[in-house]
């Protein structure tokens, strides 16, 4: 099965999506600190959340990839 050039442009443009969202907080937060309640403990909060996301995908693809093998699919 080939895959097309476009399906690596929109995974491409999925991902900078996502970090540019990330990116945008983190350029945010000299203003947010201000006005939150966190304060300055804003920014470990949104370090340890971004490194459970980053590091909460690899399980899944685990599963997922395994679950396929198993239907027959790869």
């Amino acid at each position: 099965m080939a895959i097309r050039v476009i399906v690596y442009a929109f995974v491409a443009l999925f991902g900078s999506s996502s970090w540019l969202s990330t990116n945008s907080i983190w350029m945010e937060l000299p203003l947010l600190t201000d006005r939150l309640p966190e304060g300055w403990s804003l920014p470990s909060y949104l370090a340890a959340v971004v490194q459970v996301l980053l590091h909460f995908h690899l399980p899944l693809l685990i599963i997922f990839g395994e679950w396929l093998i198993i239907i027959g699919h790869f």
